[in-house]
């Protein structure tokens, strides 16, 4: 019944008792239109549009005769996929349901199906209609007898109408499935970003822009914050000691709204990278790097803050550490540099005071009898006394330089204190009280008596100075073991036993800056005429030289406090001492003078040939050892120099005892270590 076209047919049915009428529908609807003329004029007319072609619009016409025939026909069209747009149902078709029920069960087939009534004026009012099949804007009454052109306008409308119908409800049907997939990957993404969230190392906070009420938080912030205040609102039952203070890096606290979220909120602005510290009343204390950034409305007004924050409590320390350990490496460096310098220095200078002291000595012996009485003799005497004093002097740089002799043994620390506490007693003022606390059975140590006496005096002195107006000297011992944990400020430290010596005044202080330079040689606080400034640079030698090392710790107006660690005396320790007596004998050797000084050479020469000794002198060490094998091993003694340029007086003295082991010789420099001459022989 459907003539070829290549255009889609839209489906009608016709359900009408009446045969004939079907045939009526057909003619109708089936017969091709003319363009531009008949129903569409009559269609511009009516409703002022263009004249629309229909030669398109192709009908498929199907017929029933009774309504539950016409149901399954709509059934069964919705099932294979090819529904039909429009249906002509008759009002009365006996002895089945009439046109009413048809319809209602029509819709229950096929929701979207355009339906016209057709009905004489005497089968249905409106109202009994509108009470079967309620309001429905897919439903036109038709009354009998109609018009053909009035039926082929309803045909092309209201098919029309059923495929913008469905076109629409396919866009809708895309559109909520746009919508169900956008929705789908937003839930996604919210998860993802939730997960992501809950599960950051960074804490975040977001806060309400009114009352800067915490919206919501994460773990990490609660876990980095400990629900401190002013971060989240105080609740029932929390500790109060748990709230936190906010300071600044310099130690200023914060005030509440100079806090990094808070000035996000109020004025807007974006913090990036913020450090600041949290301390609660506990005592805990965190180091926080903080971010925050508004909210803001389409408007610009800030609607809420967001702040990020993240525990940076680790890397500060390690960078405080870093910079205690650079700290501790460049005063290390800068004492080495500063004690091989002095050691070149004091080098020089003793030799200058040996030939001065010297020369002057044997004057005043050659001239004792005819000067005793006159004035230059008393001169003399005082320029001598210079001479010891400089040679003091130059004693304490070479303690600082560590090239000083030590004579170690084993020292009783506590004996050694209380000793020299009673002298230190006699010279110090009646206003200062010194009291010690000295632990029993302090550990023995391996140190020279002499310079661990030269530095409890320096110390003691120094604290002294310090409390013009009196004060308390607290001076104490202990046994300590110390591991690779100790916090130390030597490089140089070692695990193992020591004795600590603790010096504690309540005199004025020191600022860091002059607790940096306390060790530096010639650095001094006092007056002039009042130090030398190597009271410290002293001690500090003598410590290294024994292994030990020092830490001082002051502030001012709270005191100094020394801590003295001395290496306890090992197993494998000796004393080391050497008992020198001999009286003034002359003698017929030979001896050999090695010394690159000649007013050296020749002072020693004056000194020792009044005595019948024979001396030859060398300027050097190759000097030397050609001069002692061409005198055939005629030399009975070498009195030979160390620092010497070209070949030095350790080379010279291991080629020396390599030449002749039974060589005697008299080691005699400006500064030298028995430690280290004695590993050449």
């Amino acid at each position: 019944m459907t003539p070829h076209t290549t255009h889609a047919p839209f489906r009608i049915l016709v359900i009408d008792d009446n045969t004939s009428i079907h045939q009526d529908f057909i003619k109708i609807l089936m017969k091709p239109p003319s363009p531009g003329g008949g129903l569409p004029r009559m269609e511009a007319d009516l409703f002022g549009t263009e004249i629309r072609d229909t030669r398109s619009t192709v009908f498929e016409v199907d017929c029933a005769t009774q309504g539950r025939e016409g149901v399954e026909m709509v059934q069964n069209a919705q099932s294979r996929g090819c529904p039909y747009a429009l249906a002509f149902v008759d009002g009365r078709m006996p002895p089945g349901w009439d046109g009413v029920e048809t319809i209602s069960r029509l819709w229950q087939a096929s929701p979207e199906l355009q339906v016209v009534l057709c009905t004489a004026y005497s089968d249905y009012s409106w109202k009994e209609i509108q009470h079967v099949l309620g309001e429905n804007d897919n439903l036109l009454i038709l009354k009998k007898p109609f018009d053909n052109v009035e039926v082929l306008q309803l045909g092309h409308a209201l098919t029309r109408k059923w495929m913008l119908n469905r076109e629409l409800q396919g866009r809708i049907q895309d559109l909520g499935n746009t919508v169900q997939k956008k929705t789908q990957e937003t839930n996604h993404m919210g998860a993802l970003l939730q997960a992501a969230l809950e599960h950051s190392p960074s804490g975040i906070i977001i806060s309400d822009d009114k009352d800067g009420k915490t919206l919501w938080a994460n773990p990490a912030a609660l876990r980095i914050l400990e629900n401190g205040h002013p971060f989240f609102s105080r609740q029932p039952g929390m500790d109060p000691d748990g709230d936190w203070q906010v300071f600044r890096p310099d130690g200023i606290p914060y005030a509440l709204n100079e806090l990094p979220f808070a000035r996000a909120m109020l004025e807007g602005e974006i913090i990036r990278n913020e450090e600041f510290i949290i301390r609660n009343a506990r005592g805990d204390e965190r180091w926080i790097s903080s971010n925050a950034a508004p909210v803001r409305d389409p408007d610009g007004a800030i609607l809420a803050v967001i702040l990020v924050v993240q525990d940076i409590s680790e890397r500060i320390l390690a960078q405080n550490e870093r910079e205690k350990l650079q700290a501790q490496l460049i005063q290390a460096q800068k004492m080495e540099s500063l004690g091989v310098l002095t050691g070149g220095v004091t080098h020089d200078f003793n030799n200058l005071l040996q030939v001065i002291g010297g020369n002057i000595e044997l004057f005043m012996i050659e001239n004792q009898a005819d000067t005793r009485e006159a004035a230059e003799f008393s001169r003399l005497h005082n320029v001598v006394k210079s001479i010891d004093r400089a040679s003091q002097l130059v004693r304490q740089l070479l303690l600082f330089s560590r090239k000083a002799e030590v004579k170690k043994q084993r020292v009783d620390v506590n004996h050694e204190v209380t000793d020299t506490v009673k002298m230190l007693k006699r010279v110090i003022p009646k206003n200062i009280f010194v009291e010690l606390s000295m632990a029993p059975s302090v550990w023995p140590i391996h140190a020279d008596p002499t310079q661990f006496e030269q530095v409890l005096l320096n110390l003691g002195g120094n604290a002294v100075d310090a409390m013009p107006c009196g004060g308390r000297l607290n001076i104490s011992t202990q046994n300590l073991m110390l591991d690779d944990g100790f916090d130390g400020d030597s490089l140089d430290f070692k695990p193992g036993a020591y004795v600590l010596l603790t010096l504690s005044d309540t005199g004025f202080g020191m600022d860091s800056e002059t607790l940096k330079h306390a060790f530096d040689p010639f650095f001094t606080t006092k007056a002039v005429g009042r130090g030398t400034g190597l009271g410290l640079a002293s001690v500090y030698g003598i410590l290294k030289s024994h292994g030990g090392f020092i830490h001082c710790s002051s502030e001012p107006g709270h005191g100094t406090t020394f801590k003295v660690y001395w290496p306890v005396m090992l197993i494998e320790d000796t004393d080391e001492a050497t008992a020198i007596g001999a009286g003034c004998q002359g003698g017929t050797e030979t001896l050999l003078v090695v010394d690159d000084e000649p007013s050296i050479r020749e002072m020693i020469t004056e000194i020792l040939q009044p005595f019948g000794y024979t001396v030859l002198t060398a300027a050097d060490g190759d000097e030397a050892l050609d001069m002692y094998q061409r005198k055939d091993m005629s030399i009975d003694m070498v009195i030979l120099d160390l620092n010497m340029p070209g070949m030095d007086g350790y080379q010279c003295l291991r080629k020396l005892v390599h030449q002749d082991p039974s060589a005697r010789v008299l080691v005699a420099s400006g500064y030298s270590s028995l430690g280290e001459t004695n590993e050449l022989v």
